[in-house]
């Protein structure tokens, strides 16, 4: 026992000193240790002469973090984690490290007899001592390493309670006045990141031991309805008892990476891999996890060379969900926010060059389309949602095999006024993310028109736009946010809303707004143009508007169409008809 209180570090030099023919292992009290852990940790230590320190894994050590950063205690088995480290590391699967984590700290007794004990004039009430140690370690020869083969567990951050932070911030900064190029290596240890085909390593040994995952879906995330009809595939899918796993392409053009998810285990965040470099292992690690067959819905941000290696090794389907395939753009605008009719190839190059795109550099559309189409003709099916889509695709790739297949709907009822009749304005529902494609200018345009006739109309956005300011601005636009899938109809009713607007400049091959709009009862307008035109020429009603018309045209177009239900009264200027 202590004479008195000597403060943390002196009291664990005191215990250092305790036999100085034994190496030490500090162990903090909020820790969870299983099996023969101190034997495997021992034995990374005397895997090579030149180690000094090694700490193991946890679930809250800072860079050795795993499955991430701060995952509570309660949230992993110790016992599984650390064997499945075992299982996957030898003891001389190591990775240097700037320094060692305290949480469970081992140094070997020739390296402390070295480098002398923690500096307790500096540090003496805890945090920053061990990388102290650890960095005049590095500086005598001795390396600091990471134990991959074992797993200890860690509640974080309870043995100094509240005056963690406090402690953490007087650490750095004695640390930055002894070691100033300390955190610098610290900084570029995290950006190199070489734990990460550890992690990733022991993400695969955990998706095995859950099971197999005979389908792949390839799509990055993209939000909206391409994302809502994946996450109702997955669902199905595993409703039906297939394990699904997730291919999501990421990155800059410059370095793609591709990450591997489980929707069973959302946890497993380490399964990644650079596109190119690593596209043996990722083809290794598939086939290990079982996979059998491939749906493909996106190819944003995915190689060329991926895709080939892909596509040469499993059957697969393709889903169809926008113009990727054809247009470097996706939707088929140009820069001038118009739908550009798809020109000839030649001026589709000098569009990308002067407004962007999403191809590699040095990829010109001519060389894309012909890979795309090889892709798609390589397809057991390429599925469209509506017979639009598929008649577009097919003057691009005529030897793909096209299925028209409506995405899954919900049942939409007879359209009728939701509200009394002759309120004192119309007000007309746009739904969903607006940006240029879906139609953000035709909007801010319909509101200022709108706003400067004093028209008894008024739009009311359930969703968000690119720039909220502008269309509140116009005194003419309600704005609800962001809403979860099942809340569109819900939200439509609360604000009174009488009549739908799909304002949407790009020819969509299905419009799951259009079919939030109709469930909720509302007749639609929309440009006459892909599959929402498809879609209210079958469904019988609505009202379908010249692509390019201005917006005062489109506003008296939306209030004859108010006045033809009923909602708001007949007299008024200036209005055109309906158009069928």
């Amino acid at each position: 026992m202590n004479p008195g209180n000597l403060g943390f570090v002196r009291t664990v030099n005191r215990g250092m000193a305790l036999h100085v023919d034994r190496d030490v292992v500090l162990l903090n009290a909020d820790t969870l240790v299983h099996g023969d852990w101190l034997r495997r940790i021992a034995a990374v230590a005397y895997s090579a002469d030149d180690i000094g320190t090694v700490t193991p894994l946890s679930n809250d050590a800072t860079i050795l973090s795993y499955p991430s950063e701060g995952t509570p205690l309660a949230d992993v088995s110790v016992p599984f984690l650390d064997g499945l480290a075992a299982a996957v590391s030898a003891p001389d699967d190591v990775v240097d490290l700037p320094t060692g984590v305290g949480f469970c700290f081992y140094i070997r007794r020739d390296c402390l007899d070295a480098v002398g004990y923690f500096e307790a004039e500096t540090f003496g009430q805890g945090y920053g001592e061990e990388n102290d140690f650890c960095w005049r370690a590095r500086g005598r020869g001795w390396r600091n390493v990471a134990a991959l083969n074992t797993f200890v567990g860690h509640v974080g951050g309870s043995s100094f309670g509240a005056e963690k932070a406090a402690r953490i911030g007087a650490a750095l900064a004695a640390l930055d006045r002894r070691h100033p190029d300390y955190q610098p290596a610290v900084h570029a240890f995290i950006a190199a990141d070489p734990m990460a085909p550890h992690r990733r390593a022991l993400d695969l040994a955990w998706a095995r031991a859950l099971g197999s995952y005979p389908c792949l879906i390839v799509c990055p995330v993209l939000g909206g309805g391409t994302d809502r009809f994946v996450e109702g595939q997955v669902t199905t899918l595993r409703a039906d008892g297939t394990g699904v796993l997730l291919l999501r392409a990421e990155g800059p053009p410059e370095t793609p990476r591709v990450r591997l998810e489980l929707p069973d285990a959302p946890h497993l965040r380490s399964m990644v891999y650079d596109a190119m470099a690593d596209l043996p292992q990722l083809m290794r690690d598939l086939q290990g996890l079982g996979v059998e067959r491939m749906i493909v819905h996106h190819v944003l941000k995915t190689t060329d060379g991926l895709l080939a290696t892909l596509a040469g090794r499993w059957r697969y389907d393709v889903h169809i969900h926008d113009y990727i395939w054809i247009c470097p753009r996706i939707n088929l605008v140009d820069g001038g926010g118009r739908y550009c009719g798809e020109p000839a190839v030649t001026v589709c190059e000098e569009c990308i060059q002067a407004n962007g795109h999403e191809l590699r550099p040095g990829l010109s559309v001519a060389m894309w389309r012909q890979s795309m189409a090889g892709f798609l003709a390589g397809a057991a099916q390429v599925i469209c949602p509506s017979h639009d889509a598929a008649r577009r695709l097919a003057v691009y790739a005529p030897g793909a095999r096209m299925v028209v297949q409506p995405h899954p709907d919900i049942p939409i009822p007879p359209a009728a006024p939701l509200a009394a009749a002759n309120p004192s304005r119309l007000r007309v529902a746009v739904v969903g993310a607006m940006g240029e494609p879906k139609g953000y200018d035709v909007l801010l345009g319909c509101a200022l028109d709108a706003a400067s006739r004093n028209l008894p109309v008024e739009f009311c956005l359930v969703g968000y736009s690119k720039d909220d300011g502008s269309l509140l601005a116009t005194g003419r636009i309600l704005i609800t946010g962001r809403y979860d899938a099942d809340e569109a109809g819900e939200l439509i009713r609360l604000n009174g809303c009488h009549l739908g607007f799909l304002p949407s400049i790009w020819p969509e091959t299905w419009s799951y707004t259009l079919t939030e709009m109709l469930a909720a009862g509302l007749r639609v307008a929309a440009f006459d143009l892909g599959a929402p035109a498809e879609r209210l020429r079958a469904y019988g009603s609505g009202l379908l508007l010249p692509l390019g018309m201005a917006v005062p045209q489109v506003n008296d177009a939306l209030l004859e169409l108010g006045r033809r239900q009923g909602i708001v009264p007949s007299s008024g200027a200036g209005c055109v008809a309906p158009m069928a």
